[in-house]
């Protein structure tokens, strides 16, 4: 199968990684050559979330990059839509999962605003979202 997009980023917090985050990033690395997954700072975690996350920074890097799905991982900004990272890897392309709406908008409003620049964007559907959602997790343990 021919990927769709040359180059292309996905954002995460991937905090407590589990079966959606892999279905996730295998969905986007089914439709980008070259994935860059671009894992959340803890301090951007918690000022989206208002909760530190589970694991750290570094913990959330790893277990993307161990995942075998995507090309690349990062950490992200250091402050919110600062969008550094997509003006320096200057993607083709940028994926989103189901129930990142707030982070989608955000980046079509910069697209709009010209502070980014315009860029494709397509979303993941959900992989059992009922079972397999970070918040769910936490509240009822890690699951398998």
């Amino acid at each position: 199968m021919r990927s769709k997009f040359k180059h292309g980023v996905v954002f995460g917090v991937f905090d407590k990684f589990h079966q959606g985050h892999q279905f996730f990033l295998k969905k986007a690395s089914e439709q980008i050559e070259k994935c860059t997954a671009i894992v959340a700072r803890d301090a951007v975690v918690g000022i989206l979330k208002n909760k530190k996350p589970g694991d750290s920074e570094q913990v959330r890097l790893a277990n993307v990059l161990a995942s075998g799905h995507i090309t690349n991982a990062e950490l992200g900004d250091e402050k919110t839509s600062a969008y550094d990272v997509i003006k320096r890897l200057q993607p083709n392309v940028i994926c989103l999962g189901y129930d990142q709406k707030a982070l989608e908008q955000d980046l079509r409003d910069k697209m709009n605003k010209g502070i980014i620049h315009i860029i494709p964007i397509f979303v993941i559907e959900a992989h059992q979202p009922e079972r397999y959602h970070t918040s769910l997790l936490n509240d009822v343990g890690q699951e398998t």
